[in-house]
């Protein structure tokens, strides 16, 4: 990363600031996700709800989360990052208070749809976000560092919320998460505008560099839905992070639960394995955009550079899974998982560059469908396999993940990154 510099007023390199924010946004997302899966089961004791139950609050969040995606985006596309990214944040952080304050099941199911309502808009609004402010030759990393966020939240968050749980009790880690997003909105606010144009502090090298080699102009024009649904990439890319965050979501929610029950840990070692899950997908999330830029640089396809990387993701997810069912030692099991979930970390950062690639300037417009069919997979897993878990054993939810896989590498090889919707 280059230096970043203040020269007489203005700030050299301002876009690498603007993606720490970036980073730090999609980090506070994250932990507002991960306290729910580290807390479930002590939710669950104390407000006296089922397995089942906490799935259907779960898909709640998940459905809410989808059924805001567009919505969000146009919103994003008319209004711009600054200002609904800001307001995305206070809006899931007042709810991350009141899953604090719930007293049962409606109250929680509530609280978690209103939670999801919040979020939408940010994957998104930072995909925008960066489409504006980042070349396309640096849209791989910039693309990885969202994710890279979300993952080193999950490293971070499984320890220090049982910390947080067993010292204050589970009312207070969402107390304590609200507030640090309404810090986040606050600086978010403060620091970030929609295009490098509009910012006073950007210096005029660095304005014209992003410009030039953005790829597409920022004209404004209205959303062309007729062609995209036309499009056989817009279907297959909401296919594939279907798949995708269906196995994602799963280590989310159920990682925590799945290693109690299934693997026999006490709350703290699950605190302690929890983390090395997280750790792989954020060393393989920070790793594969510099991949997918470098492999760019030397003359290789976007076929290549983006979709070869994800086929190769979905295939040794699947396999690293399929030899986690076979193992009985516990932390052989976690190996497995966290090898499995550093290659889903492949298919989690990656499309969101061939959203920019295909989208163009309708990149928000385009993620944000994209990350639709993604939650709509987290849903039908939340709930999916905890039916799976609860019926046949949870070692049985692993190979609804590896099915998953399977149809991801299909959807993958559908689609044609070079061909975009604006040619």
């Amino acid at each position: 990363m280059e230096n970043v510099v203040n020269t007489g007023g203005k700030i050299k390199n301002l876009r690498w600031i603007g993606l720490c924010l970036v980073f730090f946004m999609t980090f506070i997302s994250n932990i507002d996700r991960a306290n729910f899966g580290v807390c479930t089961s002590v939710i669950m004791q104390e407000l006296s709800l089922t397995p089942i139950q906490m799935g259907f609050i779960t898909s709640g969040f998940s459905l809410a989360y989808a059924a805001f995606q567009i919505p969000g985006s146009l919103w994003v596309q008319k209004y711009g990052t600054r200002n609904v990214v800001a307001i995305a944040i206070t809006f899931w952080s007042l709810f991350t208070l009141t899953t604090g304050l719930a007293a049962g099941f409606m109250t929680l199911l509530l609280s978690r749809i209103f939670f999801g309502f919040g979020e939408a808009p940010l994957y998104p609004g930072m995909n925008k976000y960066i489409f504006h402010w980042f070349p396309v030759q640096e849209r791989g990393f910039a693309n990885a560092m969202p994710n890279a966020g979300s993952f080193l939240s999950l490293i971070i968050a499984p320890p220090a919320i049982v910390f947080l749980l067993q010292t204050f009790g589970w009312r207070a880690v969402f107390f304590i998460c609200a507030a640090l997003g309404l810090i986040g909105a606050a600086l978010w606010h403060h620091f970030t505008r929609n295009t490098p144009e509009e910012h006073s502090k950007i210096t005029d090298e660095e304005c014209k560099y992003i410009s030039e080699n953005r790829q597409v102009a920022v004209t404004g024009k209205s959303v062309p839905w007729s062609k995209m649904f036309k499009f056989r990439s817009f279907w297959c890319i909401g296919a594939l992070y279907f798949c995708s965050t269906f196995m994602l979501q799963y280590f989310v929610y159920w990682l925590p639960l799945f290693l109690q029950l299934q693997l026999h840990m006490d709350i703290k070692t699950m605190g302690n394995a929890a983390v090395l899950p997280w750790t792989f997908i954020f060393i393989a999330t920070m790793l594969v955009g510099k991949i997918s830029d470098t492999l760019m640089k030397h003359g290789c396809s976007l076929f290549v550079s983006r979709n070869a990387l994800i086929l190769i993701a979905f295939t040794c997810s699947a396999i690293s899974m399929y030899v986690g069912t076979t193992m009985t030692d516990a932390w052989s099991v976690v190996i497995c998982l966290s090898i499995a979930l550093g290659f889903v970390g492949f298919s989690q950062t990656i499309p969101w560059a061939i959203a920019s690639d295909i989208g163009g300037e309708y990149t928000g417009v385009v993620s944000s469908w994209m990350n639709t069919w993604g939650q709509v997979g987290a849903a039908v897993m939340a709930t999916g396999t905890a039916w799976i878990g609860s019926t046949y054993g949870w070692n049985y939810t692993l190979f609804a993940l590896i099915a998953v896989a399977c149809i991801g590498i299909v959807s993958c090889l559908l689609i044609n990154p070079k061909q975009k919707l604006n040619a």
